[in-house]
């Protein structure tokens, strides 16, 4: 019975990442964010050297591979996480042991 007890803790542990996880992810300052965009496109809009548009689309793209990268990399961790919180959970399931009639009658 003690494994039970401490798979259930590590399994609401795991739960407890995986929801701050996701919750760290919501985007709270869209308005900040779309103000942000129109600025750079404004400044976009006034470099008049073409040369300087490529680095900047350059830099761009260098900027999204990374972030995609990032991301990846944290859902093949995520992945991992929720293999094994579905590992544990089934054992707990598999393991279950039916109540004596003892316990269930309160005696």
């Amino acid at each position: 019975m003690a494994i039970n007890k401490i798979l259930q803790v590590v399994s609401f542990g795991l739960l407890l990442y995986l929801l701050a996880d996701s919750f760290m992810h919501f985007n709270f300052a869209a308005s900040k964010n779309e103000a942000f965009t129109s600025m750079q496109k404004v400044e976009v809009d006034t470099i008049q050297n073409i040369d300087a548009v490529k680095q900047r689309a350059k830099d761009y793209l260098d900027t999204i591979r990374l972030v995609h990268k990032k991301h990846s990399d944290k859902a093949v961790i995520n992945f991992w996480l929720l293999v094994g919180l579905f590992t544990i959970q089934t054992f707990l399931f598999i393991n279950k042991q039916p109540k004596n009639a003892t316990e269930n009658n309160g005696r």
